[in-house]
């Protein structure tokens, strides 16, 4: 594992390790280190198809659906970051995940940066990143064939 270390990479890496151990079933940790006015953005954004989990969020509320979200439609194989690299206020996580979306049954596996800003401690925002075509082609459920006879 790659680190340049900080107390927030500390808090980071202990977060992703909660985060993989509960295969993304709890998020109350998460929700400890936000600070009270915060952004998080999707590189899948809020787009059409797009699961309302990855829309972003801007208060508690909200906050709370993006990781119960994430739950609700995927099931977490593994989430794995395996670099950290920390300037100031700016830390950048890299690694991979691997998910299987509910209502199809497929698997993907992807790469992950994320891009988290702090202040004070807490962190003010979140750049979530993936591979956006593999997970849009997981949600596509898969063709019926039919033979002729």
């Amino acid at each position: 594992m790659s680190v340049i270390e900080n107390g927030n990479v500390a808090k980071l890496r202990r977060a992703y390790e909660l985060w993989d151990e509960s295969k993304g079933s709890r998020h109350d940790f998460w929700q400890d280190l936000f600070a009270e006015e915060f952004t998080i953005q999707s590189v899948a954004g809020p787009h059409r198809g797009t699961p309302a989990s990855f829309r972003g969020a801007n208060t508690r509320s909200e906050l709370a659906e993006f990781f119960a979200g994430i739950h609700r439609d995927w099931r977490m194989l593994h989430y794995t970051i395996d670099t950290y690299v920390a300037s100031g206020d700016i830390v950048v996580a890299r690694g991979g995940s691997g998910w299987e979306y509910r209502r199809t049954g497929r698997r993907i596996h992807t790469y992950k940066i994320d891009w988290w800003e702090f202040r004070d401690g807490k962190i003010v925002s979140l750049f979530d990143t993936f591979d956006t075509a593999v997970m849009l082609s997981a949600m596509e459920p898969m063709p019926v064939l039919t033979g002729r006879g």
